[in-house]
């Protein structure tokens, strides 16, 4: 459901400040990451990771989560397409924001 992304992608928002808080950025990528997956930034967080994949689950096999983290670490994005609405997708980042928006987030985004 639309509720359970939001909530995990709010999860999300505040395990990165956590991450930040611990490692003083969001990862040692020495460039743009474009990956869920990614093994040296904070969507390799235990805690993360089970909130991108709760995420993936709420919204189904054919909608994407997207997570982007800026070189060095310095921001992050991630969004996830909602299901009660086409075309419609649930972004936080690392300024703070956790919005709906209509457009998935690109490629290098760090902001929603």
């Amino acid at each position: 459901s639309d509720a359970a992304i939001q909530s995990d992608l709010s999860g999300i928002r505040t395990q990165a400040q956590i991450y930040y808080t611990t490692n003083n950025n969001y990862g040692t990528n020495g460039t743009v990451e474009s990956s869920c997956a990614a093994a040296d930034n904070l969507f390799s967080d235990a805690t993360v990771l089970r909130q991108v994949q709760a995420a993936d689950t709420a919204n189904g096999t054919t909608r994407s989560v997207t997570c982007n983290v800026a070189a060095n670490g310095t921001a992050y994005a991630v969004s996830a397409e909602l299901v009660s609405e086409a075309s419609r997708w649930y972004c936080v980042d690392s300024t703070g924001a956790g919005t709906t928006t209509s457009a998935a987030l690109g490629a290098t985004a760090t902001n929603c």
